[in-house]
């Protein structure tokens, strides 16, 4: 079918991250907007991704939810032409503190709840879980 062959044309040559948000709000301003913002050390490597694989997909979750809120996937490097997005800071935090703005399609909107016998260590983050 046709949907079969666009997820065979998406998740090839695919690299995956795990954007994790601290509030539902920036994650429905990002599904309304179809952009999502990041600080410059994680937009420089999403975009040396979106350099170097046909894919780049992003699984959004926000902190402590225990679901995914949606899958996407990038359709171009951060852009810095563009108007900043009003994102919903924690106190003390700037929108300065995002550098460009990623555009993205969304493959799912939909939640998945996902189960602690999911959790994995991240050995590149003190061995904290992923989930």
């Amino acid at each position: 079918s046709s949907e079969t062959a666009t997820l065979r044309h998406i998740f090839s040559d695919a690299v995956y991250f795990l954007i994790k948000s601290g509030n539902d709000e920036n994650i429905s301003l990002a599904k309304s907007k179809g952009v999502w913002s990041t600080p410059p050390a994680n937009e420089q490597k999403l975009n040396r991704a979106f350099r170097d694989h046909r894919n780049v997909i992003l699984i959004f979750s926000v902190a402590e939810s225990k679901a995914f809120q949606g899958f996407a996937r990038m359709s171009c490097e951060a852009r810095h032409d563009s108007q900043p997005v009003h994102w919903i800071l924690p106190p003390g935090m700037s929108n300065r503190a995002f550098s460009g703005v990623i555009y993205i399609d969304w493959i799912t909107w939909y939640a998945i709840i996902y189960f602690s016998s999911l959790k994995k260590e991240n050995i590149f983050n003190g061995l904290q879980n992923f989930i």
